[in-house]
C-alpha cells in the first residue's frame, strides 16, 4: 500500500500530463477552434485589404504609360533645333540668328545675298522702301519683265524712274532669311547695283556700332 506522499505525486504528474495533452490538441487545431469561436482574424482585421489584381495591373500600366510619354517628350525636346523651340523657354535668346556686315571703303555696307537661290551683290539702303533689283540681276534670278510691266513710278534724286513690282520667294544673307519679300525691278541700265531696302531690313533687328552692322532674326 502506497503512502499518501506517493499518491499525491502520482496525482500531480497525471494532472501535468493531461494539461500538456490539452495544450498540444489546442496548438494543433488552433485555426479550427478560432473559427468555431468566431476568433479567426482576416487580413482586413489588420487594416490590410486585398487588392483587385485587374485594378493593380491597370494602375501599373498607367504609370508605365506616363513614364514612356515623359521620356518621349524629353527626347523630342533634345532633338528639336534651337531656332524652333518655344520663345518662352528661358534659355532661348530673343533673336536666334544674326549676321554681321562691315562698312566698305565708300562708307556703305555691301553683302552677297541669295535671292531665290541665286547669289547677287547688294548694297544696304535703309532709305529704300523696297528691295530694288537691277534689271540685270532680276533677269539672272529668272524674272522675265516686259516693257509694259514698268508701270510704277518713283521719285529719285535723279528724277522719276519707272519700275516693275515682283515678290521674291526668299532673300538670305548668311543665316538670316526673309521670305515673300516685295521688290522693285528697275528699267534696263537705270540701276547699277541691287539695293537691299526695308521690305527685307524691316523684318529684322538692326544694330549699327561704328563700322559694323548687325542683322538679327
Amino acid at each position: 500500500m502506497m503512502s499518501s506522499g506517493v499518491q499525491n505525486l502520482l496525482k500531480s504528474a497525471g494532472s501535468w500530463v493531461i494539461g500538456l495533452g490539452v495544450i498540444a490538441v489546442v496548438l494543433v487545431n488552433q485555426d479550427a477552434i478560432r473559427t468555431e469561436l468566431g476568433l479567426r482574424l482576416s487580413p482586413e482585421d489588420f487594416g490590410v485589404v486585398a487588392r483587385d489584381s485587374d485594378a493593380y495591373e491597370r494602375e501599373r500600366a498607367a504609370i508605365e504609360d506616363q513614364q514612356r510619354e515623359a521620356a518621349l517628350e524629353q527626347r523630342r525636346l533634345q532633338r528639336q533645333p534651337a531656332g524652333r523651340r518655344s520663345a518662352n523657354r528661358p534659355e532661348d535668346p530673343l533673336f536666334k540668328t544674326s549676321v554681321e556686315l562691315y562698312r566698305g571703303s565708300g562708307g556703305h555696307f555691301h553683302a552677297d545675298a541669295a535671292v531665290n537661290g541665286r547669289t547677287i551683290s547688294v548694297l544696304v539702303d535703309t532709305g529704300a522702301t523696297l528691295v530694288a533689283l537691277s534689271y540685270e540681276d532680276a533677269t539672272s534670278i529668272g524674272f522675265s519683265v516686259r516693257p509694259e510691266d514698268f508701270r510704277y513710278v518713283s521719285n529719285t534724286a535723279n528724277g522719276q524712274a519707272r519700275f516693275a513690282r515682283v515678290v521674291l520667294d526668299e532673300v538670305r544673307i548668311g543665316n538670316v532669311s526673309v521670305r515673300n519679300v516685295e521688290a522693285a525691278v528697275s528699267q534696263p541700265g537705270r540701276l547699277g547695283t541691287t539695293l537691299l531696302g526695308m521690305s527685307f531690313l524691316g523684318k529684322l533687328r538692326m544694330e549699327m556700332t561704328g563700322g559694323r552692322l548687325v542683322l538679327e532674326q
